[in-house]
């Protein structure tokens, strides 16, 4: 299930694992085209360099930096709203297929996820 997020944190996901593919490739090539022996701190460079580059790719991919990014304060609650919105399209979905045991079970837990939200309301993150 995918989040709407604003356009400059999708962006931002996006630069990171663009840019951190460019620097390994970078980094891979260079490090092919000149088979010389180099010294071991050089080398030490460029593994820091490659390494860098494989953390920005998998922080863009894994939308890690729009995440570390949130200005969201009621995390709990954010939480257990998204949890309820799952129940929702579950009862639409067993609603449909006409699977009334377990329209009835999502229904009861529909109601836990009410007293959840209540519970939640105005925690902040910590």
């Amino acid at each position: 299930m995918s989040r709407s997020k604003p356009g400059w944190q999708s962006a931002l996901d996006k630069f990171m694992a663009i840019g951190g593919a460019i620097i390994i490739i970078a980094v891979v090539g260079f490090m092919a085209s000149d088979p010389v022996d180099r010294s071991i701190d050089f080398r030490r460079g460029e593994i820091l360099v490659f390494t860098v580059g494989w953390l920005m790719n998998q922080a863009g991919l894994w939308n890690l930096s729009s995440r570390m990014m949130s200005g969201r304060r009621f995390l709990e609650l954010r939480e257990q709203v998204n949890e309820f919105i799952d129940l929702v399209r579950q009862l639409n979905q067993y609603t449909v297929s006409g699977n009334k045991n377990m329209v009835e079970h999502i229904k009861k837990a529909m109601h836990k996820s009410i007293d959840s939200i209540a519970d939640a309301a105005g925690i902040t993150k910590s």
